[in-house]
């Protein structure tokens, strides 16, 4: 099966990971986001990274299937720290300082 084919199976409301560092919204590889929406035939998502206490949007980006992968089974979640002062990213224009 050819990963255009395994990408499909990423659905609306799906936790997704990250697979590479997106600097300027202050994104690690490795940061879950949500599947807000499913751009016909998966050709991009869009994906909201929020803060796990108060579900505070840090950033709600349309990205490509490379961008981002399903979670593995035996994969757990990690909290890391905001930089001080972060931006909050809708669609990469500023809605606010943090």
């Amino acid at each position: 099966m050819s990963e255009k084919a395994e990408e499909v199976w990423i659905k609306e409301l799906d936790r997704v990971v990250l697979t590479h560092d997106i600097e300027e919204y202050g994104l690690k590889q490795g940061d879950v986001g949500v599947v807000m929406h499913c751009y016909a035939n998966t050709v991009a998502f869009v994906v909201e990274f929020d803060t796990p206490n108060n579900g505070v949007p840090v950033a709600l980006l349309d990205l490509e299937p490379l961008d981002i992968r399903p979670i593995e089974d035996g994969e757990i979640l990690h909290v890391r720290k905001l930089e001080k002062e972060f931006k909050r990213f809708i669609f990469g224009k500023i809605l606010e300082w943090g």
